[in-house]
């Protein structure tokens, strides 16, 4: 298996990005210089981070997302795929969900920048702070300040190792209300949310309800990563 700054040399590497009709030659350009930008952030973050056959189409797909370019939404993998939905990135355990899209945030893409925040903080936060404390993340995720909108896209990491959490007695499920309140502000103002999960939708579903699952098939690209329960764990210690 070969480390990521071999992968950066190798010529093949650079022309089997996802193509497509709608793609100019300028986007072309940008999708190659957003390679290099992957790259050389992983390379200087993660020396042992490694691309293979495992996660490569998926980095490249989202490479694709995160600098806006159209060919994303002709990517056959993932179903209904749209630049206007957020990416919902799921996998076994050690997969490297959270690497990736740490990587990714950690690139700067222009058009697509975003926040972290651990499923179970939240939760935490909500414990001490109750729902005063939690709602930048839901209803207050679009504000108004001095006449210009703020929108706080936002990627939830771990989706489902958090608990119900009680604040004076009030038990919540947190990230339900989050979800349900960004899912508000996605259809009014565009809000962006991503999150990385272990769980399938059947799931999800069970934990969060049915108005949470149904409202994830209108919010989020869904792309799994790994494959099968066998996939190799890629945590990077």
């Amino acid at each position: 298996m070969k480390a990521i700054n071999q992968i950066i040399q190798h010529p093949k590497y650079h022309n089997n990005m996802p193509s497509s009709a709608k793609t100019s030659n300028f986007e072309i350009m940008g999708i190659n210089r957003a390679k290099h930008i992957f790259l050389e952030t992983a390379t200087r973050e993660y020396p042992d981070y490694k691309i293979d056959e495992h996660n490569k189409r998926v980095i490249e797909a989202l490479l694709l997302y995160f600098t806006n370019n159209p060919g994303f939404e002709d990517v056959e993998f993932i179903t209904n795929p749209s630049l206007q939905k957020g990416i919902l990135l799921a996998g076994n355990i050690g997969t490297g969900k959270t690497l990736l899209m740490t990587i990714l945030r950690n690139c700067y893409f222009p058009h697509q920048a975003f926040g972290i925040k651990s499923c179970r903080d939240i939760s935490q936060r909500f414990a001490t702070e109750g729902m005063k404390g939690i709602e930048i993340f839901g209803s207050r995720a679009v504000k108004f300040e001095y006449g210009r909108q703020r929108i706080n896209n936002m990627m939830f990491d771990d989706l489902g190792a958090e608990k119900n959490m009680a604040y004076y007695g009030n038990t919540v499920n947190v990230m339900q209300e989050i979800l349900l309140d960004r899912y508000e502000h996605f259809v009014r103002n565009g809000l962006l949310t991503h999150l990385t999960t272990n769980l399938d939708l059947n799931e999800i579903e069970a934990v969060y309800g049915s108005r949470v699952a149904s409202r994830m098939h209108e919010m989020f690209n869904f792309v799994m990563l790994g494959g099968d329960k066998n996939a190799k764990d890629r945590r990077v210690y």
